[in-house]
């Protein structure tokens, strides 16, 4: 029962004390942005906002790159933790088990 509920505990710190991290969002913004630059793309041609255009996607790619990261990091971090868990446990009940 102790191991499942530090896993229960983790979990639950991982969810509540880190930032959701809005990898879906930052890419819906991209998209949009691309979808409507596409469309646009005569306007914007025309009153010379080329740059502006490419600078504007610079940007939400790097915020969608950014993202991408720490949650790929979080991901990472409670696998690890979870995954070695186990091992920690076993070997604290073998220690406990021998001196009874």
């Amino acid at each position: 029962f102790v191991m499942a509920g530090v896993t229960f505990v983790w979990v639950a710190f991982r969810s509540l004390c880190f930032e959701a991290i809005g990898v879906r969002a930052q890419y819906a913004s991209l998209s949009r942005h691309t979808q409507e630059t596409c469309n646009k793309f005569d306007l914007i041609s025309d009153y010379f906002l080329r740059p502006q255009a490419n600078a504007t996607f610079g940007e939400r790619c790097e915020n969608l790159r950014q993202q991408a990261i720490r949650s790929r990091v979080q991901v990472i971090n409670t696998r690890f933790v979870l995954e070695w868990s186990s091992s920690l446990f076993v070997g604290i009940y073998v220690a406990f088990a021998i001196r009874s």
